[in-house]
């Protein structure tokens, strides 16, 4: 499932990690998964504190990528951990799509087309989502959920 964020005449851009819209921070009431990069010792400690899906973590040898809700990561001093893609690191998908040398955590600033709409997974390192499909045809939403 996917968030609306952004309209038609809409300008966004997302600036390590925030996203804007119109100049506005999105994210700002939002508790959004993102990727956490810990040590064993973290790893271990949050493990005894919180509940882990198995299959949001990831192990290098050295550290454990886990997704995370940014409100866990904050609770346990962890949001600093947060992996960022700095704005020189280019995305080959994302450069596909939109022509331009952006990242998931450093996009834009872009304007939405008319009649177009711009989504994003509330997980955002691990969404297939505008970023990397493009814009989506408001004639091809099919229904909406209203929270």
């Amino acid at each position: 499932m996917h968030r609306l964020i952004a309209t038609g005449g809409d300008t966004l851009e997302i600036k390590d990690g925030r996203v804007y819209v119109n100049k506005n921070d999105f994210d700002k009431n939002m508790n959004l998964m993102h990727a956490y990069k810990l040590n064993a010792e973290q790893f271990a400690s949050l493990r005894q504190q919180e509940v882990i899906d198995p299959l949001q973590v990831m192990f290098d040898q050295k550290y454990y990528t886990i997704y995370l809700e940014d409100k866990v990561a904050s609770k346990h001093k962890l949001s600093k951990y947060k992996e960022i893609a700095k704005k020189a690191v280019n995305d080959a998908y994302i450069n596909r799509t939109f022509k331009r040398n952006w990242n998931k955590d450093n996009f834009g600033p872009l304007v939405i087309p008319k009649n177009k709409v711009f989504v994003m997974g509330d997980n955002r390192d691990y969404s297939e989502d505008s970023r990397y499909l493009g814009f989506i045809d408001t004639n091809d939403i099919v229904g909406v959920v209203i929270n």
